[in-house]
């Protein structure tokens, strides 16, 4: 009787099983999604668009083909192929533009032209608006003339369809560590005995924009308070462009040359500050951008400092203080898992994931690309202006 009963239970526990899996499987195949089960598939915070960690794509799937209309910077490259991304072509042969499977267009912002755009645009093809430049910067093109044009942004803007940002704290703490392993209360001693010098600040851009200006004099400022400051670039009179040891100094000054622009973080806080194991002191966007993506506590914010004086005290007091200026390195001591950006792969990936997610929305749902994204006429314009903090565009 025992063993009957035993049997009963096991029969009922495999019944079950079966439900589960069903369910699970109906979820799927209603929604197009597929369904999260750990924590690994949870969107990064810093990206706007809702995507999933999706298997590789069956090899019998056709490859998605990313067109790079104009190439940045007069730039040629060969085709980039994104398997593990969703598997896609990234090209610039211009032949393949009205092929069935070119799902997206990029255009360069500063290379945009009316006259050498395509001259014919398949249905649902959509038109990918690229930059990384500042909010200011891109105000100087007549964009009105774009509105209705583009579908999908991709800036370095966190609101943007793909954000693409510098870089992001995850990479920083990967290049700061060399790899993915903490660094210990010993690695800071001796990473803070080989700072030689107190601060650093490579710059050549001295007057294109108001920022430019601005920045040069708040820097000379702190240089008469008595910041001992390392000045070079050629607004520093190094003509030599000498190649700087930047993780020698203590501070770097990652001073943007466009105050006040959204989101608008560039390699003088990444690569020149973070990634190279020294604490950036900024100016640019406000303090809630910084604090969305950095690793915490890892940067002086200037205009916490009613003068440059006062931040120059604070940072001569840093300089004297081991101890207190310890606490600006601790980021690299925690684990990986806490640093932003960890699924941001970059531009061409990312795109390429986006795509593929939209193009399978269309297969299961027979939902028109276009409508799924309600971008038939989009306004570039009011996109990067509405929002915009006024400081930026003065």
């Amino acid at each position: 009787m025992a063993l009957v009963g035993i049997k009963k239970w096991w029969a009922v526990l495999l019944l079950v099983g079966v439900l589960v899996v069903v369910t699970y499987l109906n979820i799927e195949h209603e929604t197009g999604f597929k369904v999260l089960t750990s924590p690994a598939e949870i969107s990064d915070p810093l990206i706007k668009q809702k995507t999933t960690i999706k298997p590789k794509v069956e090899a019998t799937v056709s490859p998605l083909v990313l067109l790079e209309w104009y190439k940045p910077f007069k730039k040629a490259h060969s085709d980039f192929i994104l398997k593990s991304c969703g598997n896609c072509i990234y090209t610039q042969n211009r032949s393949k533009v009205m092929g069935t499977n070119t799902k997206a267009v990029v255009m360069h912002f500063h290379d945009i032209n009316r006259e050498t755009m395509p001259k014919n645009r398949q249905a649902g093809q959509l038109y990918v608006w690229f930059t990384m430049e500042s909010t200011l910067t891109v105000s100087k093109l007549k964009l009105k003339d774009l509105d209705g044009l583009f579908n999908l942004t991709a800036t370095h803007k966190r609101d943007s369809d793909i954000y693409v940002p510098y870089m992001t704290a995850y990479s920083a703490y990967r290049r700061v560590n060399s790899g993915l392993k903490p660094k210990t209360d010993a690695h800071l001693d001796k990473l803070i005995k080989q700072k030689t010098h107190v601060a650093l600040w490579v710059v050549s851009n001295c007057a294109t924009n108001k920022g430019a200006v601005e920045r040069l004099k708040y820097a000379k400022q702190m240089i008469r308070d008595g910041l001992n400051l390392t000045f070079g670039g050629r607004c520093g009179g190094d003509t030599e462009r000498k190649d700087y040891n930047y993780t020698k100094y203590k501070f770097y000054l990652a001073f943007e040359n466009s105050w006040g622009c959204k989101d608008y973080i560039t390699e003088k806080f990444w690569k020149n500050s973070l990634a190279a194991g020294t604490v950036p002191v900024v100016i640019g966007p406000p303090k809630a951008d910084y604090e969305a993506v950095a690793p915490p506590n890892s940067f002086i914010f200037a205009q916490d400092f009613a003068t440059p004086k006062k931040l120059v005290e604070y940072l001569e007091f840093l300089d004297k203080n081991d101890n207190a200026y310890k606490k600006y390195l601790v980021w690299t001591t925690l684990n990986i898992s806490q640093m932003p950006g960890r699924r941001v792969q970059g531009f061409k990936c990312d795109l390429c994931k986006y795509m593929r997610e939209l193009d399978d929305r269309q297969k299961n749902k027979s939902t028109p690309i276009m409508s799924s994204l309600s971008r038939t006429n989009f306004s570039l314009t009011n996109w990067l202006y509405e929002n915009e903090n006024k400081e930026c565009l003065s």
